[in-house]
Formats: C-alpha cells, structure tokens, sequence
C-alpha cells in the first residue's frame, strides 16, 4: 500500500473514522522522529502523514488517540480500513458501515475540514476537490455497558473507543423528556421544543409542515440504561398529537418516526385535539447499553402527504419508565405466550375480545355476532432474541368459523392476513433481521366487514392460543 497524503489523512480525520479493522486489535498512532505521523492497524494497513502537515498526537491511554493539524481541526481515531483504487483514490470503510472515495492527494494540497452540524463534514482542499462525508461518531448501533464491581461501568462503542463513568450516570433515565428543558436534547432540521407550551404540563416538542416535510428533523438524546435485572422491566412511554388535521384519518403516514436504539418502535397520534399515550419495552438491545432514543422525520413516510396537508405534530412526553408487573417480557423472551398463568398476565384483550377458559386451558377469543360490526383485539409484546434460533418465526395457533378474518399487526413488519378454514390452524410470521434484539408490538385483530355490500354479514369466532418463536425452513435468511 503506498503511504497516505495530506488530503487522505485529512479525509480519514474527519469521516470520523474510529474503525474496525480486519483484526480485532485497534489501531495506534505513532509520532515518528522525522516529525510525521503514522497510522497502523493490526490488519495491516497503515497511514503516514508527512511532517509538512506537522500534526501533534496525543495518546489517551484508551487505545485512541487524539490528531491536531494546523487548520485548526481534531479528531480522535483509532485509524481506518484503506483500499488504493488503480486511478489514483483511496477508499475509506468506516464503523457505521459507510465508505467514500477521496482523492489520493499526493501532490502536496492540503485541505481544512468544516463541521456542517448535522452529522457530516466537508474536506475542502487547494487544488480545489471538495467532498462531505459522515461522521463516523453518530453510528447508530448501540454502546455496550459492563459493570466494572467497584461502583463504575465499562463503556465500549463499535468504533473501539471505551470510557470509564460513575453507575449513577447510567441509570435508566431520560432528561428532559417532559420538554421543560431543552437542554437534554440535540435538535435538527426544524424541530424545536417550547418549554412554556401547555400539554399536561409545561413543554412539547414541535415539528411544523416544514420540519415534518423537510426529511432531516429530528430531537435525539442518548440514553444509558443498566444492565436487565429480572422483574425490572422498562418502558418508553410517548404522548403525541396533531394539529391543523381537518380530519384525523387525513393524517395518518405522515408521522415521524420514534426510534429506540436505531429500530422503529411505531407510534399513534390522536388528531385533530388532544394527545395519544404509546408504549413500547426495551429489548435486549437496551439493556446494558447506551443508546440513541428520538423522534425523527422519514422522507418515504411523511414526503407523499406533503404537497397538500398542513400539519403540525406536538410531542408532550418520550419518557423511561418501570413497566407494570407482567407489560413488558423479560428481553429476548414471549412471556405467557398460553394465557395460563395469572389470568392471562402480559395479555391485552380490547374491543370486546373475551378469554375463554374451560377449567384447564385458556385461550383468546375474538367473537363478533352476524350483523354486528366489531374488530375484538388481542394485544401483547414479544422480544426478539438478539441471536434467535435459526430462521426464526413467530407462530400462534388459531381457528375459526370457515371464511372468518383477522390481520396480525407486528412492529416494523407488514401485516398478516389469515382467512379460516373452520379447522385449527398453524399461523407463522417470519421475522426480520431488523427486529432481533428488540422488543416488538404484537397485536391480532378480527373482522368482518365486506366492502361490497358495506355491511358486516358474517358472525366471527376465532380462538388463540399459544404464541412462541419457532425455526421455519421457509424463513430462508430471516426475511
């Protein structure tokens, strides 16, 4: 490999590149006598920085190190993946997975480096090539917390950097998520927080048409929560609403997104008054860990209600909080998954929905009579393993009246259509990558609406009964 210029080692800097090499071991950063600097990894790349650059190095006792160069820039790197492409550039591959493709910059140009504040910089240079990159240091998986036994924890991050903080700063709690201090919260793209707005009590936080349409607001705060102790569950609990709605229905997909940790937990608004409460549990990508929570606005989903709506959503609370006895599932687990225990603990039965229980076995019965419209609902979480059995499913088993309908609702998937065929049936949803480690919303809805006639016809009975994770063969790579 030949060694790396000015421009590159700039580029490097500031894509924030604190990456994983193909050996475990982290790279280092050396002062040489002649005055460069040079980069090595244990994967074998290197790095050197001439001494015209004539960069200080700090080391931090942590396997990082500090770089200062003139410009007036810093950064803290463990070095980076380096590829020589055959015209002259180089490729960078940093933690977060992301790459780019910069200049070699061997002859001689220097280049200053301008943080933009929304999670990129730009690298301009003298000979006049200009590019932005991301910043490395806002990937989005998550810290992992150790406890160290002398009242301290171990922060490790993806991109090999560790620190060293007192129990009470990881404990479970999120600042300011009433809005009555903005402090706490890293804003972007339009979204803002009115500390002397009134919703049940004094604060929100604000995305206006502009905000919501503009695809890069957001409200993010990262939060550290101990390790899981059995019995000890949490829950993020959020308070949203819409305004300026002339009718509820007009707004729904164009709601921002509340992230837990990098995945979509999935959110209702009340519109046009008045706020909707949401709660969703912790997975076992939560515990132990330090993670990003936010309410962030999504082009593909809030884009296409643009151009006509004028909508402004209101946020009164995103707040960490104990989970009641038997709401949340210890992480990676169903709990109850058979109704049997307590009465159906862990369980929600809405809209009519009954258990039916004949002295041995309880099941969930979702019953609407001929003429009758209903939608009876059983409602529930289920945590994903981090690693789940191969192919992983969920599965539920079901029957009804031949002909009878109902839709299985899972976070961050699509939903499921079953129809009966009056005899038991086997019901399995394969489960995406994206789900494992989190903890999702698990809801079954009946319903019998025929819209042909605009009537509901059909009398519906269904019976539930035993949710569990099971390996599908069809479920080929988790899809």
């Amino acid at each position: 490999m030949r060694p790396i210029a000015p421009t590159l080692a700039l580029a490097l800097l500031a894509a924030g590149c604190t990456f994983e090499s193909t050996e475990p071991e982290s790279c280092s950063v050396q002062q040489l006598e002649d005055g460069s600097t040079a980069i090595r990894c244990g994967d074998g790349t290197t790095a050197h920085i001439p001494a015209t650059e004539a960069c200080t190095v700090v080391e931090n006792g942590d396997g990082t190190s500090t770089i200062t160069c003139p410009d007036g820039t810093t950064s803290t790197v463990g070095g980076c993946s380096v590829e020589g492409n055959d015209d002259g550039t180089r490729t960078i591959t940093c933690a977060d997975g992301t790459s780019v493709t910069v200049r070699d910059g061997e002859d001689g140009s220097s280049c200053s480096v301008a943080d933009n504040g929304d999670g990129t910089k730009t690298i301009s240079c003298t000979d006049g090539t200009e590019v932005t990159v991301r910043d490395g240091a806002d990937a989005p998986e998550s810290c992992t917390v150790t406890p160290r036994g002398d009242g301290t924890l171990l922060l490790t991050c993806p991109d090999g950097s560790t620190r060293i903080i007192p129990v009470e700063e990881c404990d479970g709690t999120l600042r300011g998520g009433d809005f009555a201090n903005a402090a706490a919260w890293e804003l972007s793209g339009g979204a803002r927080i009115d500390t002397q707005a009134q919703g049940d009590d004094p604060g929100v936080l604000r995305f206006d048409t502009a905000a919501m349409c503009g695809g890069a607001a957001a409200a993010v705060q990262r939060v550290c929560v101990p390790p899981y102790v059995p019995g000890e569950a949490l829950r993020l609990r959020s308070r949203v609403g819409l305004r300026g709605c002339l009718d509820g229905a007009e707004c729904f997909g164009g709601y921002p997104s509340l992230l837990v940790g990098g995945f979509d937990v999935g959110f209702a608004a009340s519109g046009p008054t008045g706020f909707m409460e949401h709660f969703s549990c912790l997975g076992e990508n939560h515990y132990g860990r330090a993670f990003d929570v936010g309410m962030v606005a999504v082009d593909d989903r809030i884009a296409p209600a643009c151009p006509v709506r004028s909508v402004e959503l209101e946020v009164d609370a995103i707040e960490l909080e104990p989970a009641p006895r038997g709401f949340c599932p210890p992480p990676g687990t169903i709990f109850n998954g058979g109704f049997d225990a307590e009465g159906g603990l862990g369980w929600e039965l809405l809209r009519d929905a009954t258990w039916w229980f004949d002295g041995t076995d309880r099941e969930a019965q979702l019953s609407i009579a001929a003429g009758s419209c209903g939608a009876p609902w059983l409602r529930g979480f289920v945590s994903v393993p981090a690693q789940p059995l191969p192919n992983v499913a969920v599965e539920f088993t079901a029957r009804g009246n031949a002909g009878n309908r109902l839709a299985l609702y899972l976070t961050g998937h699509t939903s499921l259509e079953v129809t009966a065929t009056g005899e038991p049936q086997t019901v399995r949803r394969c489960l995406a990558p994206t789900s494992f480690g989190n903890t999702l919303e698990f809801g079954i809805h009946a319903h019998n609406y025929d819209s042909e006639t605009g009537g509901c016809p059909q009398a519906v009975d269904w019976r539930i009964d035993d949710i569990r994770f099971v390996s599908d063969p069809l479920c080929v790579a988790n899809p």
